[in-house]
């Protein structure tokens, strides 16, 4: 078995891999039944967007052929956990499981960790893989929460400055929205009109509460109920759950206002009662998991 760098050159043997080789004719329906992994042309472009922010694609090769992909990206900003590195996938072709290929994966992230300096991997699992993690390591730290509210209009607020493409909050955490990192989150929101599928851009504010400052995301996720917003949500890491709740105001009147039904929001545990508070109803958990490496 080889383990070695993924390459744009590698984008259809990788497809081959998540999607067993199903296929499906409309472009946008493959990508948001398998996501980038479903088209070779966006596969490709989403790992130009990881690249650009640091990480890393690995491959798997078993007699010449990609049997299995993972993905790694470095997490220096200001976070509700730490600096860390982030395991994003873990996917090994369903012939060729069962024969070590995945931990072989996992090693070849985890040095990869190593030389960037870092001492902890995280991950948040795809459903059904928490044994294989927690028999390699790994155990659970935190908790994100999968939540959803009807939008409703809030009292107008000043103060709202719109934000683009080049103005991702570099001193703030990501408080709600994603499991991914948020500068590699930001770039792959703003960059996928890049790849023709009519995807619409985000839209983002700078939000300040008092004295507190926030940066709200709004992008459009299809759903068979309607129009649907995820929101995503970055302060400061010290910011409490009042603060939290008013930002979710003017998130949910951002939405309405855009013409969306429901918004759809990951934050993390502690800011449940904020959530809560603000109309959210909590669909499901996220465990964030955490393997303890030692830097080179």
């Amino acid at each position: 078995m080889k383990i070695r760098e993924a390459g744009e050159a590698d984008a259809a043997e990788i497809v081959e891999v998540y999607t067993y080789g199903e296929s499906i004719d409309d472009r946008l329906e493959r990508v948001r039944r398998f996501g980038w992994w479903g088209d070779e042309e966006a596969l490709a472009w989403y790992l130009k967007a990881l690249k650009s922010v640091g990480g890393v694609s690995l491959v798997a090769e078993e007699e010449g052929e990609v049997v299995g992909e993972a993905e790694i990206a470095p997490d220096k900003d200001p976070s509700l956990v730490g600096e860390h590195a982030f395991l994003l996938s873990l996917w090994v072709h369903p012939k060729w499981r069962g024969r070590g290929i995945a931990r072989s994966l996992l090693e070849g992230c985890i040095e990869v960790a190593r030389s960037w300096g870092f001492n902890t991997l995280d991950t948040v699992p795809f459903a059904g893989t928490e044994r294989f993690f927690a028999n390699v390591g790994f155990s659970k730290v935190a908790t994100q929460l999968v939540v959803e509210a009807e939008t409703r209009v809030a009292p107008e607020l000043a103060g709202l400055v719109k934000l683009g493409p080049d103005d991702y909050p570099e001193r703030l955490a990501m408080l709600a929205g994603h499991f991914r990192p948020g500068r590699l989150s930001w770039r792959l929101l703003w960059g996928q009109s890049e790849i023709g599928l009519a995807l619409p851009s985000p839209q983002a504010y700078a939000v300040r509460m008092g004295s507190w400052n926030f940066t709200i995301l709004l992008y459009a996720q299809p759903s068979r109920n309607g129009p649907l917003a995820v929101a995503l949500m970055w302060g400061e890491p010290r910011v409490s759950s009042a603060q939290v709740f008013g930002a979710l105001e003017v998130s949910l009147r951002l939405a309405s206002e855009a013409g969306f039904a429901r918004v759809r929001s990951q934050p993390w545990e502690r800011f449940r009662s904020a959530f809560a508070a603000a109309g959210f109803v909590e669909k499901e958990k996220r465990s964030w998991l955490r393997k303890t490496i030692r830097p080179k």
